[in-house]
């Protein structure tokens, strides 16, 4: 509305966007027209997108993220992550081999098996409702 009233009509395919990265902005010199592909292409730049633990029906965060990096680097098998993270299997091979979380950084480490042991050993516990 705002960017109509300076400039004339939105033309036809065009949607107005932000500069400012503001959606309640009506500023018109923070505002421009562009495709729906230009806004996702903004959306996506500017990190705006649901992910991660952005998303509400999400089970895993960053750090188990990581966790099970770890864990498949070393070794153990998709079905055992899954049962102690409470995912499928798929997901486990959707992390591991970086289709899904790919915007969270890699971050290896040496294998230690006393670690994986307690990794498997807290997520079982906590499936559970106790806590190590």
């Amino acid at each position: 509305m705002a960017w109509a009233q300076e400039n004339g009509p939105v033309p036809k395919g065009l949607m107005v966007l932000h500069h400012c990265d503001n959606p309640p902005c009506v500023n018109p010199q923070h505002l421009y027209v562009g495709t729906h592909s230009d806004n996702m292409r903004d959306r996506k730049l500017r990190q705006r997108d649901a992910r991660g633990t952005n998303v509400n029906t999400n089970k895993l965060s960053e750090d188990d993220v990581q966790e099970i990096r770890w864990l498949c680097q070393d070794g153990i098998m998709k079905r055992k992550i899954a049962d102690a993270y409470d995912v499928t299997p798929a997901q486990i091979g959707q992390i591991s081999s970086n289709k899904v979380w790919k915007w969270l950084p890699w971050e290896p480490r040496q294998p230690n098996p006393f670690v994986i042991e307690q990794l498997l050993v807290r997520h079982l516990l906590q499936e559970k409702g106790t806590s190590s």
